[in-house]
């Protein structure tokens, strides 16, 4: 099946520079350097390190207490995919009508940033959905086409 987006307008609420609970119709700009650094620390990531599965006691009637296993992610990354999100309100449309592959070659900056919202929101329920992502290179092409449309329009977007 070919990718197509669905037609429905791409419903954008971004956050406020002053107040981070309310929406502004000015998109805050994307910060140059952060998105250099996730950048190349995606580029020299390829595995996510994974922490967790230990016994950590006993229980009353002598079964062992497992923790939970969770990523252990590079310093930075969660921050920056955090910064550089914007969180999208209505993410979870918006990343929908984005169709199925994604073509993250033609992604612009608000659907970029909607996929970017998906993963970071999407690691509370599902702990290891941006290890995934980093893993597969999902998130380095996100990264990569924000760079690519900054660089368009020049530095900064």
């Amino acid at each position: 099946m070919m990718n197509e987006k669905k037609s429905e307008p791409f419903k954008a609420m971004k956050r406020s520079e002053t107040d981070p609970g309310t929406t502004s119709k000015e998109e805050r700009p994307v910060d140059s350097d952060r998105l250099n650094s996730l950048i190349d620390l995606l580029r020299n990531t390829r595995k996510i390190e994974w922490g967790g599965g230990d016994v950590i006691g006993k229980a009353e009637d002598g079964k062992d207490i497992l923790q939970w296993p969770f990523p252990i992610y590079p310093d930075g990354l969660y921050e920056s995919l955090y910064e550089l999100a914007v969180p999208d309100r209505n993410y979870i449309e918006n990343y929908e009508r984005l169709g199925d592959p994604i073509d993250y070659g033609n992604l612009t900056m608000e659907e970029s940033r909607t996929v970017i919202t998906h993963y970071v929101r999407g690691e509370r329920f599902c702990d290891g959905l941006i290890a995934s992502a980093v893993e597969d290179g999902t998130l380095l092409k996100v990264a990569e086409r924000m760079k690519e449309i900054c660089d368009r329009n020049g530095s900064e977007n």
